[in-house]
């Protein structure tokens, strides 16, 4: 019996995904069959690839394939392919500092919580099973159904400085010093850097709390718009 298989490119599409198809088989020549594409109803192309675009998010694509072998044996599938993503979102309850207005990055031996938001599904949040793996390892004690959290600690050799740069990017340099880090950050073309911690270090600093170390360019006692607009103007004057 005849028989045929799709290989879809990638495997698992999102949304707004281009999407490549192609027919296989192990018991039929498919060069030499007449092979017909059918997307959502209307005839869209025809031979053994054929690429389209997934839908928005939470629309579903139907893609009919329909295969006439050289001796004139007929066969179809049809795919249901759902446009749903997943967004991972992370934390980490590290201290910063009160006129920190970024995100708290982790460190060495960090706790860091992630959760996954689905988007697009068919079916509660709670319904949906959660397989997650670490470092390429798959944990099947903390995956199942509703398991939409997943928590972990970094590694004890961790990162001995955490760089951020730009929108949503950290380099993380598992060896080094900070002055390596801030050359690092001036070759990428960053103009002004904010550090916490290194109060000994040489650079100013804008201390919080009244503590003593050197080269205090100022102390801040309470945090407001007016506090840091005096800040800014005040780095922006270096």
């Amino acid at each position: 019996m005849y028989s045929f298989f799709v290989d879809f490119t990638p495997q698992n599409p999102g949304a707004n995904t281009q999407v490549s198809a192609q027919v296989t088989s192990y018991n039929f020549d498919v060069d030499r069959s007449s092979i017909s594409w059918i997307l959502n109803g209307k005839k869209a192309g025809a031979g053994k690839q054929f690429s389209f675009t997934t839908g928005n998010i939470g629309s579903q694509t139907v893609l009919r394939v329909s295969v006439t072998t050289p001796d004139g044996f007929s066969l179809s599938q049809t795919f249901y392919l759902g446009a749903a993503e997943v967004d991972l979102l992370w934390e980490t309850p590290a201290y910063v500092p009160p006129v920190y207005r970024g995100k708290a990055l982790a460190v060495s031996q960090s706790s860091v919580k992630v959760a996954a938001i689905p988007q697009g599904f068919k079916v509660s949040d709670s319904s949906l099973i959660y397989n997650w793996n670490l470092n390429g390892k798959e944990m099947p004690n903390l995956s199942g159904k509703g398991k939409n959290t997943f928590n972990f600690y970094t590694s004890v050799a961790g990162a001995d400085v955490v760089i951020g740069i730009g929108l949503g990017q950290i380099v993380v340099t598992p060896e080094g010093s900070l002055e390596s880090a801030l050359q690092e950050m001036q070759n990428r073309g960053i103009d002004f850097v904010i550090l916490e911690g290194f109060k000994s270090s040489q650079y100013p600093k804008i201390a919080i709390g009244g503590i003593d170390v050197p080269n205090k360019m100022c102390d801040v006692e309470a945090v407001n718009d007016s506090t840091v607009d005096h800040l800014v103007s005040m780095i922006l004057s270096l």
